[in-house]
């Protein structure tokens, strides 16, 4: 009977150790992807083509547009990150850990954090469309 006892007990100490060897590289590999994150930083000009209250003082909605482009959208942005206007051009700087469809104003905004807006002069094809990824 102490046979058994012992032969169950080094069964469950090789299952153990088994366990540790296969499970123990990619927790450290999860760990390591989760460190290495690239943080990318976008930065689009759009137009403020209408500005709407929030019921939260904090925020503002704004609908905007990329030169030559289509896609339209209303976001929401903190009241205190620029003071804007419509009418005029804007230069959103983006910052995300994630993979973005820069192309669209959604993804940009769903999958990022704006981390400033800056007004701009510049018209037509001299506006910012660029990442600091590529």
């Amino acid at each position: 009977m102490n046979k058994k006892i012992i032969g169950y007990g080094m069964l469950i100490i090789i299952f153990i150790i088994l366990l540790i060897v296969i499970l123990f590289p990619k927790i450290d590999e999860v760990h390591e992807e989760k460190n290495n994150k690239t943080i990318c930083e976008y930065t689009r000009t759009f137009k403020i083509l209408g500005i709407y209250e929030s019921n939260d003082d904090k925020y503002l909605y704004v609908t905007i547009r990329a030169f030559q482009d289509e896609d339209i959208q209303t976001i929401r942005i903190e009241r205190n990150m620029a003071e804007i206007k419509e009418g005029n051009y804007y230069e959103f700087t983006f910052k995300t850990s994630k993979k973005v469809d820069k192309n669209s104003i959604l993804s940009l905004y769903k999958n990022s954090s704006i981390i400033s807006i800056e007004k701009t002069d510049k018209i037509g094809l001299q506006q910012v469309d660029k990442s600091v990824c590529n």
